[in-house]
């Protein structure tokens, strides 16, 4: 910690990032990222799709880095919602190498399984299934999570603190 103190000026991350909403049913996104040697763009589309019945949105999102060590990735979701407290949804994910996205979705293809289920205005419990296309065994991995979300700034408002 010491040794990054005497160098504060000097940049090591930075990332720059700008979204728009388009229309009611379009949401896009963009962001640039370097991190010593890695330049790394990231690109996102949601789309409402209520017409569909099967699906309420979908979402598309990919990476590319263009730096010494270029690669590719990308993520394809849909989501239902099955009541007004319950929604699931599925996916696909192909990722080029670990480090780039978060422990659930490490490198190469997997299909996964989300399901969120509001338990109250601040509280939702979630849960996941990921499963590893691989046939190598070293990659070849199930994966389950539960997770509890809590919505502090619900809460404050509710109070008045806010």
């Amino acid at each position: 910690m010491f040794g990054r103190l005497l160098r504060l000026s000097q940049s090591n991350y930075h990332e720059f990032e700008v979204s728009k909403q388009i229309g009611v049913r379009v949401r896009t996104s963009a962001s640039y990222a370097h991190e010593e040697r890695d330049d790394v763009f990231r690109q996102a589309i949601r789309i409402q799709t209520p017409a569909l019945r099967f699906i309420d949105s979908f979402l598309f999102e990919d990476y590319e880095r263009t730096s010494h060590d270029p690669g590719y990735g990308f993520g394809a979701y849909g989501e239902k919602r099955l009541h007004p407290r319950i929604s699931v949804g599925s996916g696909y994910a192909q990722i080029d190498r670990n480090g780039l996205n978060s422990d659930r979705f490490l490198a190469g293809k997997r299909v996964y399984l989300n399901s969120h289920f509001r338990l109250s205005p601040e509280f939702v419990l979630i849960a996941g299934a990921t499963q590893s296309l691989s046939t190598r065994q070293a990659l070849a991995r199930t994966r389950f999570d539960v997770a509890f979300e809590y919505d502090l700034l619900h809460t404050f408002r509710k109070t008045g603190l806010s």
